[in-house]
C-alpha cells in the first residue's frame, strides 16, 4: 500500500499489474558527480565585438567607403555537408598488415570484431565502460581501431610489438593508441606488485603508488599544443571510471613552474599517461627529476609524426629518445597520415626491426580529395586582400550564417595583419551578415589560442578563423565550409594538411581555394604532382562568381561587390608601415627556404615579388629596406642596396589592432590622446610581439610625430 501522500483515484482505479512503481533516486553529492560535470563557460565578449574609445573616425572611415556605393539585400542561406580529404603518398614498409577485414559474427556483438563490445574480457572493466558508455558511448570500431584494439590483449602484455600506423587524421586514431598505452601501464603495474607481497594490501598499494610516481608509463608527443591539449582531454574521459589514472600535460604556452610543481606533486604527480610537445619536453629534460623518471618510459607515442618532421622537430625527437629506454626495451607506435620517405627513415630508428605496418589508407580511397572542389588563383599584388574578401563574400551568399572558412597563413606576423585586415573589413558592415574574425598564432598565450579554438568551433554566425598552421592539423573544427590559403604552403604535404580542414567525417562538401602571387604561381606543378583536380580561376572571373551567386540577381550582387571592394580599398592608408616592414621580413624568411616548393624561381624573383606586394597590396611609397647583409642572407648578395633611410620610432608591440596606424582615420599625423588607439582591445594577447623591458607602451610602430611625412622614410632591416 502506498503512504497517502502518493495516493491517487487514478492509480487506485487500475488493475494492480497496471501500477507502476516510480523509485526516486537520491541526488548524489558534487563531488561524486563532478568527473561528468562539463564546466560552466564564462559568457565572454568576442575579441572582435565593439569598437573602442576614440576609434570611431577610423571604423567610419571604412564604413564610410563602403556605403557609398549602396546596399543589397541579403541572400538566404544554404546549408552544406563535409567531405574527407586525404593525399595520395606512397607507402612502403618493412611488414605490412594484409590480413582482411574479419566478417562480423551474427547475434552477440561481443563476437563481432568490428563492435567495441567485443573487446570484453580484453580490456580493463572500467576503460571499455567508458568506451561503451559514458562518456564516449562507442559501438562501432573505425579501421584503425579495429586493426589495432583487436590486438588486445597481447599487444599490451605479451606480443608487445611495436606499429607503425598509416591513418587519415579524425578517424579515432586517438583512442586506437590511448587505449593499448592505458592497458599496458596497467599490465606494467601489476608487475611491479607482483614482485612484492601481493597479499599484503599495504605493500602492494606502496608499490602501486611507487611505480605510478617513478616509472612513466606511456609518453605521447604530438607536434602542437592544441593536438597536445586534445589527446588529453580524450585520455581524461577514458580514466572516467578509474580515478587512479593520472595525465600529465607538458606544453608551452603554459607555466614552466606549475608543470614542474604537478610533475613533482605525491598527490597529483602520477605518470601513468603524459602528453607532450617536443619543445616543452626537451626544455623540462633538463631537470634531474624529469630526466630520470623519463628515463623508465614503458610506451613511446609518436602521434601525427609527419607533421613532427615537417614542422622541424627531427632533431628534438632524437634528442629526446635518447633520453627514453632503448627501442629493445620500450614498445614504440608510431602514427601519421602519410609513410613519407624521412616517416620511413625515423621508423627504422626508433621502432624495432620486427615492427608491424597497418596500412588504414585503401589504395582505392587515395583519391577521394578528389570530392571537395579546389581553385587556384594567381592574383596581381593589389588584388590579393579584394580576392580573399570576394571568397568569404562569396561563401557567405551561398551558406549564410552556416558559412565558416579557416585562412591560412604563412608566418605569425602575415596572421596577426591578414587578421587586423578582415576585422576592418567586416566591421565596415560591407557583408550582408559581417562575419567574427578568430585568430590563432604562436604569439598568443595558450589561453588565448583555446579560447580562440573553442569559440571558431562553436559558432553560430558566418565566422573566419586566420591562423598559422598550428590549425593544419589534428585539432577538428566541425562544419568548415571552406578554407583559404594565402601564398604557397611550406610543403604538398601541408597543402593537403590544410585542405583536409573542410572535409571532415567522410560527408561531402567544402571547398578548397589557394591565392598566389605571380612569382608563387610555380606551386601549380607541385599540384599536379599530387594530381590535385583543381581549377584555375582568375580574379575577375571569380567577381562574376560572386555576382552570379547572389540569390537577389546580378544588380544586387554588383552592389555587394562593390561595397566589399571600397571597404577593401580604404585599408591601406589605414596601415602602418613599421608592421608591414615586420611582415615583409617575416616572409622573406620564410621564401628564403621555400624556392624548391615554388618552383622555378629564384631568390631575386621573390625579393621582387615581396617588394611588389609591400607598395601595390599594402600601399608603401617604396618597398623597405633590407640591408646588404641581410641581403647576402637571403641569396640577393652581389648588389648593394640603396639606403632608403632608417626604421625610426619604438619596436613597442600594438596595443590594439596589428598593422594599423595610430593616427588611422583622424585626418592628419596629429597624435591627439594617446588613448584614441584603433581597432580592438578586447584581447591583449594579439598584440605584436613581447615587451619585456622596452619601456612605456607604445602603439606598434611607434611615435609618428618625429618620423616626418609617411612618404618620407621607411622600415629598414
Amino acid at each position: 500500500m502506498l503512504p497517502r501522500l502518493f495516493r491517487s483515484t487514478r492509480i487506485a482505479a487500475r488493475p494492480a499489474a497496471a501500477v507502476r512503481t516510480t523509485i526516486v533516486v537520491p541526488r548524489l553529492p558534487a563531488a561524486l558527480r563532478a568527473y561528468s560535470a562539463l564546466p560552466k563557460l564564462k559568457d565572454e565578449e568576442d575579441a572582435f565585438v565593439g569598437t573602442p574609445a576614440g576609434q570611431e573616425a577610423a571604423q567610419s572611415k571604412i564604413a564610410a567607403a563602403a556605403a557609398n556605393v549602396g546596399r543589397a539585400q541579403l541572400s538566404e542561406s544554404q546549408l552544406a555537408a563535409d567531405d574527407f580529404f586525404t593525399p595520395e603518398v606512397a607507402a612502403e614498409a618493412e611488414k605490412v598488415d594484409t590480413r582482411p577485414a574479419v566478417q562480423p559474427a551474427a547475434g552477440n556483438p561481443e563476437d563481432d570484431p568490428r563492435k567495441f563490445a567485443s573487446l570484453k574480457n580484453k580490456i580493463d572493466p572500467d576503460l571499455l565502460k567508458a568506451l561503451t558508455g559514458r562518456p564516449f558511448r562507442l559501438t562501432d570500431m573505425t579501421a584503425v581501431q579495429e586493426r589495432v584494439l583487436n590486438k588486445l590483449p597481447e599487444l599490451a602484455t605479451t606480443d608487445r610489438e611495436d606499429l607503425l600506423v598509416k591513418a587519415k587524421t579524425g578517424t579515432g586514431k586517438t583512442i586506437a593508441f590511448l587505449s593499448p598505452a592505458i592497458c599496458a601501464r596497467d599490465a606494467q603495474l601489476d608487475k611491479a606488485v607482483e614482485a612484492t607481497n601481493p597479499r599484503d594490501k599495504a605493500v602492494a598499494g606502496l608499490a602501486r603508488r611507487e611505480e605510478r610516481t617513478k616509472q612513466l608509463g606511456a609518453l605521447i608527443i604530438s607536434p602542437t599544443r592544441e593536438l597536445a591539449q586534445q589527446i588529453a582531454d580524450e585520455a581524461e574521459k577514458l580514466q572516467t571510471h578509474n580515478k587512479d589514472r593520472q595525465v600529465q600535460l607538458l606544453v608551452g604556452g603554459r607555466g614552466r613552474f606549475e608543470q614542474l610543481k604537478r610533475w613533482r606533486s605525491i598527490r597529483n604527480g602520477r605518470k601513468d599517461i603524459v602528453v607532450a610537445t617536443p619543445g616543452r619536453l626537451r626544455d623540462l629534460l633538463a631537470e634531474p627529476e624529469v630526466r630520470d623518471v623519463v628515463a623508465t618510459t614503458d610506451i613511446l607515442v609518436l602521434d601525427e609524426a609527419d607533421t613532427l618532421l615537417d614542422m622541424g622537430f627531427s632533431q628534438d625527437l632524437q634528442f629526446i629518445v635518447d633520453h627514453l629506454p632503448p627501442k629493445t626495451e620500450r614498445q614504440t607506435f608510431l602514427f601519421s597520415a602519410t609513410v613519407s620517405r624521412e616517416v620511413r627513415d625515423i621508423a627504422r630508428d626508433f621502432l624495432k626491426d620486427n615492427h608491424d605496418f597497418i596500412d588504414c589508407v585503401p589504395k582505392n580511397e587515395s583519391n577521394v580529395h578528389a570530392h571537395i572542389p579546389q581553385h587556384v588563383s594567381v592574383v596581381e599584388p593589389e588584388d590579393q586582400l579584394k580576392h580573399v574578401a570576394h571568397l568569404l563574400l562569396q561563401d557567405q551568399l551561398e551558406h549564410g550564417p552556416k558559412s565558416k572558412v579557416i585562412v591560412f597563413l604563412n608566418t605569425t606576423k602575415q596572421t596577426m595583419l591578414f587578421s587586423t585586415l578582415l576585422k576592418q573589413i567586416s566591421q565596415a558592415h560591407a557583408f550582408p551578415r559581417g562575419f567574427k574574425v578568430h585568430e590563432i598564432h604562436s604569439r598568443l598565450t595558450q589561453v588565448g589560442r583555446e579560447r580562440s579554438a573553442d569559440r571558431f568551433r562553436n559558432e553560430k554566425y558566418p565566422s573566419v578563423l586566420v591562423t598559422s598552421d598550428v590549425s593544419a592539423r589534428g585539432v577538428d573544427y566541425p562544419g568548415v565550409t571552406r578554407v583559404i590559403q594565402v601564398g604557397v604552403p611550406s610543403s604538398e604535404d601541408q597543402y593537403v594538411h590544410r585542405v583536409g580542414r573542410t572535409g571532415r567525417g567522410g560527408s561531402k562538401g567544402g571547398r578548397g581555394d589557394l591565392v598566389l602571387l605571380p612569382f608563387e604561381a610555380g606551386f601549380t606543378n607541385a599540384l599536379e604532382r599530387l594530381k590535385v583536380p583543381f581549377t584555375t580561376l582568375t580574379y575577375t572571373e571569380q567577381a562574376e562568381a560572386v555576382v552570379a551567386g547572389d540569390k537577389m540577381g546580378e544588380e544586387a550582387g554588383e552592389k555587394l561587390l562593390s561595397k566589399v571592394d571600397a571597404a577593401t580599398q580604404a585599408l591601406p592608408e589605414l596601415l602602418d608601415e613599421r608592421a608591414i616592414g615586420e611582415v615583409y621580413f617575416s616572409l622573406m624568411g620564410f621564401y628564403a627556404s621555400k624556392a624548391g616548393v615554388i618552383g622555378k624561381t629564384n631568390a631575386e624573383r621573390i625579393y621582387e615579388g615581396l617588394n611588389d606586394w609591400t607598395t601595390k597590396a599594402m600601399g608603401l611609397p617604396q618597398p623597405p629596406y633590407l640591408s646588404h647583409e641581410m641581403k647576402a642572407r637571403f641569396g640577393l648578395g652581389g648588389k648593394k642596396a640603396e639606403s632608403r633611410g632608417n626604421r625610426g620610432g619604438s619596436r613597442g608591440g600594438s596595443r590594439g589592432s596589428f598593422g594599423m596606424r595610430e593616427d588611422a582615420g583622424r585626418g592628419g599625423r596629429d597624435r591627439g590622446d594617446r588613448n584614441d588607439r584603433f581597432g580592438d582591445r578586447g584581447d591583449r594577447n594579439s598584440r605584436f610581439g613581447d615587451r619585456g623591458d622596452r619601456g612605456p607602451r607604445r602603439e606598434f610602430g611607434g611615435d609618428r610625430d618625429d618620423r616626418g611625412p609617411r612618404r618620407s622614410r621607411s622600415p629598414r632591416y
